[in-house]
């Protein structure tokens, strides 16, 4: 019976360890499950805030290529605006920036200025008629006009002008290209001719226009006329001399090693610039020509633009030649023994040659292209470069 009872006894024990061992068990396992739900928070709460700063990131980077574009298009504007212009745009925001851009490029393809086009006196007209409690000086509310006051205050371009004077442009750009490209002296007199009489029907189709519109009219050549007729010209020119190279299939002009030559290319092309078109002014003349188009600026601009490119070529080219020259007279640059193209040649009297003298010695063949020669004209002195093509560019200067 004893022996029943212990039996017993430590049955019992076993399963009482047997359910401390079961809560113990469940107890590891709902810490565990605890953990797992606490390390589950933690990383959502670091997801979502990770997921906040990437919002944030994409946000703010958003916002930079917002701000970039604006300020883009705001510089893009203020290339053919005036400041007050610009004020009375921006008030339109981003979209009133681009519609004033697309029509500046419409008024540049067909030869007029956007700045003298864009009325803002018209547009705070439009604005107080709007809004009569508003003063004219006042444009903040522009924004909430309709639209077509805004793009009232620019200048329309009448199709039919617009269509003649492209009509016009065109053949002109047509005419000179076949003029540069012509070989034949007779068939480039015709063509000669021909640009003429051109060039008076454009200036006659110009002085119509301005009676119907008033003497305020205005109509640039577009901008790709404007480089073909004088730009085109001078690259015509270099072609035809041989000075040009062709990189990756964009021809360019060859002027290190003959600037003297490349300079009477940009002063041959700028008299037959004049010579077509006329003198600066209305009513000025050029050898007999009236001036074409005189009020379009930037035509006229293009051309003196190929004149000051000569010129700076021969200062440029004068400058470091004469420098050299200098620096051969020291005992650094004789160690070099290097001799520049430089040639202070004396006449009888042991001074300077007269302009004269120069040019009976350059007639003897004395001097070669590129060389640099110092002279005087009527007690002034000079520096001459000689030309391979019978010209010598003077500018003013002495050695010290």
């Amino acid at each position: 019976m004893g022996l029943l009872f212990q039996t017993l006894g430590a049955a019992a024990g076993r399963f009482a360890d047997i359910s401390e061992q079961d809560r113990i068990a469940k107890q590891k396992q709902e810490e565990s499950f605890k953990l797992l739900d606490y390390k589950f928070d933690q990383d959502k709460e670091l997801f979502d805030i990770r997921e906040t700063r990437a919002e944030k990131q994409l946000e703010t980077i958003r916002k930079r290529d917002k701000d970039r574009e604006f300020n883009d298009t705001v510089k893009e504007a203020s290339l053919f605006y005036k400041p007050a212009q610009l004020e009375a745009i921006a008030t339109y925001g981003l979209s009133g920036y681009k519609y004033a851009i697309a029509k500046a490029k419409e008024y540049e393809a067909n030869g007029r200025n956007a700045s003298i086009e864009f009325d803002v006196g018209k547009l705070r007209q439009q604005i107080s008629s709007s809004d009569p409690t508003k003063t004219q000086s006042t444009l903040e509310v522009a924004s909430t006009i309709n639209d077509s006051v805004f793009s009232s205050a620019f200048t329309s371009i009448p199709k039919a002008t617009k269509n003649a004077a492209n009509t016009f442009q065109a053949q002109l750009v047509q005419l000179s290209s076949d003029i540069s490209k012509e070989t034949d002296p007779k068939k480039k007199a015709v063509l000669q001719s021909q640009e003429t009489d051109m060039i008076k029907k454009y200036q006659s189709f110009l002085n119509i226009e301005k009676e119907k519109e008033g003497e305020n009219f205005k109509l640039d050549f577009s901008k790709e006329t404007r480089t073909a007729l004088t730009l085109g010209l001078l690259d015509s020119n270099f072609i035809a001399d041989g000075k040009y190279q062709d990189i990756k299939g964009k021809l360019s002009r060859i002027t290190s090693g003959f600037e003297a030559d490349a300079a009477t290319i940009h002063f041959n092309t700028y008299e037959t610039l004049l010579n077509k078109y006329g003198g600066k002014k209305p009513g000025e003349k050029w050898n007999g020509v009236r001036a074409l188009n005189a009020e379009d600026d930037a035509f006229w601009a293009s051309i003196e633009e190929i004149k000051i490119g000569g010129t700076k070529l021969v200062e440029q080219y004068i400058g470091a030649t004469v420098r050299e020259y200098q620096r051969s007279k020291t005992s650094e640059g004789a160690a070099i023994g290097k001799t520049p193209a430089f040639r202070p040649r004396k006449n009888s009297s042991g001074g300077l040659l007269t302009f004269q003298e120069m040019l009976q010695e350059y007639n003897k063949g004395i001097y070669k292209a590129q060389d640099v020669v110092p002279f005087t004209d009527e007690g002034v002195k000079y520096f001459g470069l000689i030309s391979s093509k019978g010209q010598i560019h003077r500018i003013k200067g002495s050695l010290p």
